[in-house]
């Protein structure tokens, strides 16, 4: 039986999974996993090169962060983390002693795009918001949220939604 919670927030490159992750771990004191921190460097190269992951290099990625989401004590946490394959969905709900809730963050592909091309701290190239939206699958049962609504606003819909 899962005694315990993680709620991915999802969705493509630029959609804020970080922002909003960080501001609902900050509201609630749930201990923030971010899923970026888990990439291999290989996975790191090719994204920075413009290249689209497949689900066999996601593997290593997603075994690393169900054991990191999993070492956690907490009884709910946050996962901030693409989740845009139904492999890498599937995955996390099959493997992970928590129960998984996802948080879909929309944005229109115009504004995705500029949001990647304007960050100086990320490895995502800009040209792959195109893959990013075409791999998207969004998971039956989540909760989407337009992502273009103020932070503390999609903050207290997850709260009020899913806590």
């Amino acid at each position: 039986m899962t005694t315990s919670q993680a709620i991915v927030v999802m969705g493509p490159s630029g959609c804020g999974k970080s922002t909003v992750g960080k501001a609902l771990s900050a509201k609630t004191a749930w201990p923030l996993v971010e899923g970026d921190d888990f990439h291999p460097p290989a996975n790191i190269a090719k994204l920075t090169a413009g290249a689209a992951l497949t689900d066999q290099d996601r593997a290593a990625w997603i075994d690393e962060l169900v054991s990191v989401m999993d070492s956690l004590s907490a009884p709910t946490i946050v996962a901030a983390c693409s989740a845009l394959t139904p492999y890498v969905q599937r995955r996390l709900v099959d493997e992970s002693r928590r129960d998984i809730r996802f948080v879909m963050l929309e944005l229109s592909r115009e504004t995705l795009a500029e949001r990647v091309k304007t960050r100086t701290d990320h490895f995502m190239h800009p040209e792959l918001i195109d893959s990013q939206i075409a791999a998207l699958t969004v998971p039956d049962g989540a909760l989407i949220l337009h992502a273009s609504k103020p932070v503390t606003e999609l903050v207290d819909t997850i709260i009020g939604k899913l806590a």
